[in-house]
C-alpha cells in the first residue's frame, strides 16, 4: 500500500502546457537577474532553482535558520568554513549532490524534481534560473513537451564555470528557434532590452505587470 501511494505521488500524470524558460550561465552572468527581469515584465511568471532541494537539505541537516539562511547560501557560500570540514557551503551542496542524491537516485534526480516541482505551480511561464546540467533537460522536456522548453544562455566577460560543477548546454537538444544567448557585458537598460527582444522573439507576448 505504501508503496503505491509512493509511486503516485512521485509520479506526474499527463503533461501540462507552460513555458519552461532554462537560465543558463557560469557565476555571476546575471541569471538571477534575468530571472528577476523576466518577472517584473511579463504576468503568471515564477522563478524555480534545480539547487532548491539542496539548499533546503543543507539547512535542515545543519539547523540553519533565519538570517544565518542567506549568510551561508548567498553572502559566504565560498567561504571556507572549519565547521564544515574546511569546505565552503557551495562545496558541501556539490558533495550533496554528486555524491548522495544522484548516486543514489540516477543523474537526473534533480529535473525529476523540477519537472514534479512545476508541474504543481500555477504559473503559465517558469524560469530555472540555475540551469546547467544536460541530462537535468530530459525530464522537463518530456513532461512539458520539447517546443515548451527555451534556452537563455548568458555570457559575461571573466565569468566561468570554472568553480563550478554545471556547464553550457548543448543547443542541438533545443528548437533552434528556442534558443538566444546574450553577451551581459554592459548596462541594465540595455540587458532589460535585450531580454525584452528575446521573449518578443520567442513569442511571449506577457503583459505588463504593473508591480
Amino acid at each position: 500500500m505504501g508503496r503505491s501511494i509512493l509511486r503516485h505521488v512521485l509520479c506526474l500524470d499527463g503533461t501540462r502546457s507552460m513555458k519552461i524558460i532554462l537560465i543558463n550561465g557560469p557565476p555571476g552572468s546575471g541569471k538571477d537577474t534575468a530571472a528577476n527581469l523576466i518577472k517584473r515584465i511579463g504576468s503568471a511568471v515564477v522563478d524555480y532553482k534545480m539547487s532548491k532541494p539542496l539548499k533546503e537539505a543543507f539547512t535542515k541537516l545543519l539547523q540553519i535558520e533565519g538570517s544565518m539562511i542567506p549568510y551561508f547560501l548567498e553572502d559566504h557560500k565560498d567561504e571556507k568554513v572549519p565547521e564544515l570540514g574546511g569546505m565552503s557551503p557551495r562545496e558541501v551542496q556539490i558533495e550533496l549532490s554528486e555524491r548522495f542524491c544522484k548516486h543514489l537516485f540516477g543523474e537526473d534526480f534533480f529535473g525529476r524534481t523540477a519537472a514534479r516541482a512545476i508541474y504543481s505551480t500555477p504559473a503559465k511561464v517558469v524560469t530555472v534560473s540555475d540551469a546547467g546540467f544536460q541530462v537535468e533537460v530530459a525530464p522537463l522536456m518530456e513532461q512539458f513537451k520539447f517546443a515548451n522548453i527555451y534556452l537563455l544562455e548568458l555570457h559575461r566577460d571573466e565569468c566561468n564555470f570554472d568553480n563550478d560543477s554545471r556547464s553550457y548546454l548543448d543547443h542541438s537538444v533545443f528548437k533552434p528557434q528556442n534558443v538566444a544567448v546574450i553577451q551581459n557585458d554592459f548596462d541594465m537598460e540595455l540587458f532589460k532590452a535585450q531580454i525584452e527582444r528575446t521573449l518578443t522573439k520567442w513569442n511571449f507576448f506577457l503583459p505588463s505587470n504593473p508591480s
